[in-house]
């Protein structure tokens, strides 16, 4: 297994969402425990159980289009701009998991 490097600051909070191929996800921090804190600029990013295509412009990826993630790989966001602008789908499976862990 590779090794993980974490991004500094303090842990913000922990999402696990199921995502479709039909309908995009974004990463959310409605549920920031600590918004005092400022904005988040961190994120790892894990696809869990099946592969997920993504795009970070603000555009929901499709069938044909996005990068694709293949399941238990993660990326990690070192932008607030591109955290709130990443949207993901399943790729070939109905549904899957994406989690996420952010940092400030």
């Amino acid at each position: 297994m590779a090794h993980l490097e974490l991004p500094q600051g303090l842990s913000r909070g922990f999402q696990q969402q199921v995502v479709t191929r039909t309908q995009p996800v974004s990463l959310s921090s409605a549920n920031d425990p600590k918004p005092e804190l400022g904005l988040i600029e961190h994120c790892l990013v894990q696809a869990q159980g099946a592969a997920l295509r993504y795009r970070i412009d603000g555009v929901a990826p499709t069938a044909s289009t996005g990068m694709l993630m293949p399941a238990g790989d993660y990326m990690a966001f070192n932008d607030a701009q591109r955290i709130a602008e990443a949207r993901f789908i399943a790729d070939t499976a109905t549904t899957t998991t994406l989690a996420a862990t952010f940092f400030s």
